[in-house]
């Protein structure tokens, strides 16, 4: 566009989907919304490409302060692009998308760049996929009377989270053989006693766990389940647990870094945390918003929705 860039938007995606997953909505998104320049980018880790195959990244994983280096990397060219093309020097307003567990990492990023007062790479406002973590720990209006999760829950989030952290270990140090049919073998099970946090109809042809067997996707997935096996050895390590949780709650002030949380409602579970959830509805400059018909990938199973309520959230 010969315009002015009026809003830049990063969307990041979560496990276990590299940046393409994001192409289509981003590209439906800057379409729709004239004069808005759309990155997209993923979890460290887990892009592949032919100049740069998965394998030949970190073999632990990810720092992480890599985490939030790398998206200070690419908000960084997203302002360089928009100071090229903005000649008058006007700054664009910043919507920060994050889905799945790139919430967690987006969180983390937006609360230390809230913390660093680094103006230019904070978010005006933050979108959140079908995954809301917890209230800031130094929230003083947090909600009462807040119904506790559900047994079956707890046990869902739990089983899977596991099952992927153990995958993990056993593949980096046990046998990157042995690692993908554990894995395989765990989901299948965890499917026949409906204990999947997932609908297969629903989400299965988009979801990047295959079906088929193929051992090198297999052995990919295995390693991008990294992020799960931190949140394992925090359960276990009161310092590891500490840092890794530190930056990735909901920012403190609300009404500055506004909230837009979208959900798909066909899922055995929600990955929301239901305090957070009441705050966020509780919260004047924020919204929640379900989506029917829609799982956990309810930016393609719904994108009209999901678009609207982006672009309405942006320009409100």
């Amino acid at each position: 566009t010969k315009d002015e860039i009026k809003h830049i938007v990063l969307c990041c995606a979560g496990f276990a989907d590299d940046h393409q997953i994001f192409m289509k909505y981003a590209s439906d998104l800057s379409k729709r919304e004239k004069n808005t320049l759309v990155g997209v980018i993923s979890f460290p880790g887990y892009d592949h490409r032919p100049d740069f195959p998965w394998t030949k990244h970190k073999r632990d994983g990810y720092t992480f302060e890599e985490w939030i280096l790398s998206m200070k990397d690419a908000v960084k060219l997203l302002r360089k692009e928009e100071n090229r093309m903005n000649s008058n020097g006007k700054k664009a307003k910043f919507t920060a998308v994050y889905h799945d567990w790139g919430v967690v990492y987006g969180l983390k990023y937006t609360n230390r760049v809230i913390e660093e007062s680094s103006t230019d790479l904070i978010p005006d406002k933050v979108v959140l996929f079908d995954v809301l973590t917890s209230v800031h720990p130094k929230c003083k209006n947090v909600p009462s009377n807040v119904p506790a999760q559900s047994r079956y829950q707890i046990i869902v989030e739990h089983l899977y989270r596991v099952l992927l952290a153990v995958s993990f270990w056993i593949g980096r140090y046990v046998s990157s053989l042995l690692a993908p049919f554990v894995l395989v073998i765990g989901f299948s099970i965890l499917g026949l006693i409906q204990l999947s946090p997932l609908y297969d109809e629903v989400d299965g042809k988009i979801s990047r766990i295959p079906k088929v067997i193929v051992f090198d996707d297999m052995r990919r997935l295995v390693y991008m389940a990294h992020p799960y096996y931190y949140f394992l050895c925090s359960a276990v390590n009161s310092a590891f647990a500490k840092k890794l949780k530190d930056g990735m709650s909901l920012p403190l002030n609300l009404e500055r870094t506004p909230i837009l949380y979208m959900y798909g409602t066909d899922k055995p579970c929600d990955f929301h945390d239901l305090t957070a959830l009441q705050l966020l509805k509780d919260t004047s400059s924020c919204k929640v918003v379900s989506v029917p018909d829609a799982g956990h990938y309810l930016y393609i199973q719904q994108p009209q929705i999901c678009l609207d309520e982006v672009i309405q959230f942006m320009n409100n």
